[in-house]
């Protein structure tokens, strides 16, 4: 828990730390080809663009996430359906 943050184990920050260089390499290369012969010739070009890049960032970071810390998804998950189903109940 966050209460033990100061003895954690210098490797279990090293895990996390290549974790997320992965996950930005990916990101990166795939907008890189996407946006490569691109264009910018106006606000709106631009503005979609970022757009996608920003919804494919937030799809890669959610899958590899989901692969890699299960345990805390799970978790999550049953957090969100608990407190959705007791709002729902109510």
């Amino acid at each position: 828990s966050s209460k033990h943050i100061l003895n954690r184990n210098i490797s279990y920050a090293l895990i996390h730390i290549v974790i997320i260089t992965i996950e930005t390499l990916i990101i990166f290369a795939i907008s890189n080809i996407i946006i490569r012969n691109v264009a910018f010739e106006s606000y709106f070009t631009w503005f979609k663009y970022a757009i996608i890049i920003a919804f494919i960032s937030v799809v890669i970071t959610m899958i590899i996430n989901c692969i890699v810390y299960r345990k805390q998804t799970k978790e999550l998950i049953n957090i969100v359906k608990r407190n959705f189903l007791k709002k729902e109940k109510a």
